[in-house]
């Protein structure tokens, strides 16, 4: 849909151009019920039916023009103003005469009131009328009156009277009509820099208010990291000293730690998720089927912690250009993720080329043998507000809103992230990025 402001100027332009056919046709039939009367007066039968069949022509024009067919309506209006004008030329006798000045004026008319297509076929006919006219005349041949008339001066000056008027109501509503719209432009290009300025206000305002949010979660999670490592590094001692004689304050003592690097990794990934848009990127060549082998050498030990086997399923030799940096924690956060949910079984990674939309890009597949997500929470699986459900009995660097931040940083690197999982049978992330960087570098 067109927008409000662009739709109302177009229709006040159409009401304009609608209102400069209307002013010409009632000039135009004027002039012609003047020569009508002339030609009843004079006796001229041939020439008084030609005008009275113009007029009614003028007068559906009217109509036509009334009703929105402005195209219907200019085709009637120039035909009916050749028409005329031969008639005018032939009725004075020559080519050398005052009628023949409306050809040009035709021509003028016709890139006024149509445009440029109508501007270049009459000027093609008139063109090729006046040569017609001129030739005819160079080979010796006169063209005979075709009402003989006393009067002839007074036939002339009523051409020119008719000419200047016609002229004269064109061009004057054409400058009626500039004016309306020069002074609607100015006034919309006043609203449009009105509009402007406070968007500039509130992005300076968003902009600033960004900057201390920044600025205040810096200086928090420095303030929260402080402490969380005291809690973290003494808990971390007492559980090494096994010293308890109560398995209950062992027990305590240890999710006291995993809490706090729990929180400590939520701290981090939520400073890290408030900066997304202002991160640093590097880009470099580099093979993805080594990158992702490294994350299955730092992840592996982990899983088979907890009982899980970590394989991979297929390895396509791939060469990509992105942040490798970036691409390793989107892949480990996955794959931690993955077995943070999976009790039984293990996770698969796969890799393989993939063309999307004409790119060439690379998938990577992350399975495992999880209870799975329900429909309600996939919706929201890469959400800020997600609540995510982990197993809190395994230590592992993610929070809740790892899942959140590995999409961003999908979307960064112009690809895709998607989720698909059912209760009971596990869940499957495909990820897919393209081989070069979008075109706003990384």
């Amino acid at each position: 849909m067109a927008d409000p402001t662009v739709e109302d100027i177009n229709q006040a332009i159409l009401a304009r151009r609608t209102r400069i056919i209307r002013n010409t046709l009632m000039i135009l039939l004027v002039a012609l019920l003047v020569f009508g009367i002339k030609g009843i007066v004079l006796g001229s039968t041939l020439r008084t039916g030609i005008l009275i069949f113009a007029m009614l022509a003028i007068g559906m024009a009217y109509y036509y023009n009334k009703q929105g067919s402005t195209q219907v309506a200019l085709v009637l209006l120039f035909t009916v103003f050749w028409v005329c004008v031969m008639l005018a030329v032939l009725t004075t006798g020559g080519t050398e005469a005052i009628p023949m000045a409306w050809l040009p004026i035709q021509v003028c008319f016709a890139g006024l009131l149509g445009g440029r297509r109508h501007f270049l076929v009459w000027l093609a006919i008139c063109s090729a009328s006046a040569g017609g006219l001129w030739v005819v005349s160079a080979l010796g041949f006169h063209f005979p009156t075709l009402v003989v008339e006393e009067n002839k001066v007074l036939q002339l000056r009523l051409h020119l009277v008719a000419q200047m008027a016609v002229v004269s109501a064109v061009v004057g509503s054409f400058i009626d009509m500039n004016h309306r719209y020069e002074s609607q432009l100015l006034q919309q290009m006043a609203v449009l820099l009105e509009e402007v300025a406070q968007r500039r206000h509130a992005e300076e305002t968003a902009l600033a208010s960004s900057q201390a949010k920044t600025q205040f979660l810096a200086n928090m999670s420095h303030e929260i990291r402080t402490p969380l490592n005291s809690i973290i590094g003494f808990s971390s001692r007492l559980i090494k000293r096994n010293t308890f004689t109560d398995s209950k304050d062992a027990d305590a003592i240890d999710c006291v730690y995993r809490n706090g690097k729990g929180l400590l990794y939520l701290v981090n990934e939520l400073l890290e998720l408030s900066n997304i848009e202002t991160l640093q990127y590097s880009t470099n060549a580099f093979a993805a089927d080594t990158l992702l082998q490294e994350c299955l050498d730092l992840v592996g030990p982990v899983a088979r912690k907890f009982g899980l086997s970590l394989e991979c399923k297929s390895m396509d030799k791939v060469e990509l250009r992105a942040d490798r940096n970036r691409l390793h924690q989107i892949v480990c956060n996955l794959l931690y993720f993955a077995i943070r949910q999976t009790r039984d079984g293990g996770v698969e990674l796969t890799l393989t080329r993939s063309t999307r939309r004409h790119e060439a890009g690379l998938q990577i597949t992350i399975t495992d043998t999880s209870p799975g997500v329900s429909d309600e929470q996939l919706a929201g699986l890469f959400e800020t507000h997600y609540q995510l459900v982990l197993n809190s009995n395994r230590d592992l660097p993610i929070s809740a809103l790892t899942l959140a931040l590995t999409a961003k940083l999908v979307q960064l690197h112009g690809g895709e992230i998607k989720a698909q999982s059912k209760l009971g049978s596990g869940t499957r992330f495909t990820i897919w990025l393209p081989l070069e960087p979008p075109q706003t570098d990384l």
